[in-house]
């Protein structure tokens, strides 16, 4: 069988930044992603200042930096109009980060330059064209078996696992968790089209004027412009993805003229949310509980709170099992007390197992100088002076 410290399952942003991350701390991990390569559309298209700061600490902000479009002034238009309707100054954000704007970079160039990095770390093994079937757990790790695109199924154990494969995860499944929360009724169409005349250059962001709902455009690179519209209550999905519709649209907000559709989806907006995200040794990434998904898009997987940006927040590896309360309710849940979404979630304050070292292993590996807050990945650290990654298989 073959053995790792850490399973990843899922390839996309969330997945190739935590493989960074552990490896930057000398951490081996195994990743599995089920597509057999990188998506071709662009997808998500902002990167935050969060996200930019964790890049310029892992000494990859400038490149990621040259390929995209900074932005720390961005001037709002109206179509057809010569003066801007109105402008945001980002720069406003020196006083809290070194990175005061937001990079403009599509999601598929965003995930090739994380695996490039990846790969180059040495320290993962990319298992593209691998899909994940079944999750085993016992009291030293956790085992998952996996198909790879020949049809051939292997098994793998780790000592951890982190469950980074979106809305329809299988990590999630696997451990019996639903999403809890709402679906709002607006619908939002994407789609990419390719500019290749002089409305290349227009301005942008624009907004088309006098229309039901909103209309924006904007160029995330050269001769590609992302359309974004929301829908009719009574509009159906089916003729908003049609060609004609698309084409109208343009013309709205650049104007006549010929161009190539690249890529189309419409998405529903979900606020949903797990009340855990650790059971024993599998760990599933906070990101992917804000869940805006539809069947065949899926939209900024890349969060900051509501900004789009990479954010795997309150990971913690420990050599202690912890299912751990959601940051509202540390410290205030008391067996049988409510959420904020009236289910009864008693008993899920701290749930600890025995730890797999003994008292005077976790001694051992905790001494020495402390050396706080080494990043593992985004939000995602280890405190050498407690029991994060105080394992032998993870730091030997």
């Amino acid at each position: 069988m073959n053995e790792t410290p850490v399973l990843i399952v899922g390839g996309g942003p969330v997945g190739l930044a935590l493989a960074l991350g552990l490896a930057r701390q000398n951490v081996h991990s195994t990743l599995f992603e089920a597509k057999s390569e990188i998506d071709p559309h662009s997808r998500a298209l902002g990167i935050a200042p969060r996200t930019l700061e964790i890049f310029r600490g892992w000494d990859i902000y400038d490149r990621f930096v040259s390929e995209g479009e900074f932005l720390n002034r961005v001037r709002a238009w109206i179509a057809h109009r010569s003066r801007p309707a109105f402008e945001i100054d980002l720069s406003v954000l020196k006083k809290i980060t070194a990175a005061d704007g937001i990079l403009i970079l599509p999601q598929n160039r965003t995930e090739r330059l994380l695996l490039e990095y990846v790969k180059a770390a040495g320290q993962t093994e990319v298992l593209l064209g691998h899909r994940v079937k079944h999750i085993q757990q016992d009291s030293e790790g956790a085992c998952v078996e996996v198909q790879n695109s020949g049809g051939e199924t292997k098994s793998y154990r780790g000592r951890y696992l982190v469950g980074c494969d979106g809305a329809h995860s299988v990590v999630r499944g696997e451990l019996g968790w639903e999403l809890e929360g709402k679906t709002y009724p607006t619908r939002i169409l994407l789609a990419d089209v390719r500019i290749q005349d002089e409305r290349d250059q227009l301005p942008w962001p624009v907004f088309a004027p006098d229309v039901s709902g909103v209309l924006a455009g904007l160029r995330y690179e050269p001769r590609n412009w992302r359309l974004i519209s929301t829908l009719n209550p009574g509009e159906s999905e089916q003729a908003v993805l049609e060609a004609s519709s698309i084409d109208r649209k343009v013309v709205q907000l650049l104007g006549e003229g010929s161009h190539e559709q690249l890529w189309s989806s419409v998405f529903h907006i979900h606020c949903r949310t797990l009340l855990l995200t650790r059971s024993m040794h599998c760990v599933l990434d906070k990101d992917r509980f804000r869940e805006d998904r539809s069947k065949r898009h899926r939209p900024p997987t890349i969060w900051t709170d509501k900004c789009p940006t990479i954010r795997i927040e309150n990971l913690r590896l420990s050599a202690h099992h912890r299912a751990v309360a959601p940051p509202w309710a540390q410290g205030q849940l008391q067996a049988g007390a409510t959420g904020p979404t009236g289910s009864g979630i008693a008993g899920t304050q701290e749930t600890k197992a025995p730890s797999p070292l003994g008292p005077q292993e976790r001694s051992t590996l905790a001494g020495g100088a402390a050396e706080p807050g080494l990043e593992l990945g985004p939000h995602l650290r280890s405190d050498r002076t407690g029991s994060d990654f105080a394992d032998p298989d993870l730091n030997g």
